[in-house]
């Protein structure tokens, strides 16, 4: 990805936790599997993007619902 003045844009997990099988890429996707849960689980995350020497940073939350067997 570029930003508006055509810098590359790179992304960073600062921190938090994502999902167990779960991955953050330098590219802003996720890839992975995530593990089943055994109850409903919210994940915190921050994550920056970083573009010719400027950086922003924003804060996620996902919840992980655990299926009925």
């Amino acid at each position: 990805a570029t930003d508006a003045d055509g810098d590359a844009i790179t992304f960073s997990k600062l921190s938090g936790t994502l999902p167990t099988g779960i991955t953050f890429n330098s590219n802003g996707t996720f890839s992975g599997t995530a593990n089943a849960e055994s109850s409903t689980t919210t994940y915190s995350f921050t994550i920056r993007a970083t573009a010719g020497g400027k950086n922003v940073d924003r804060a996620y939350t996902s919840d992980s619902t655990a299926l009925n067997q």
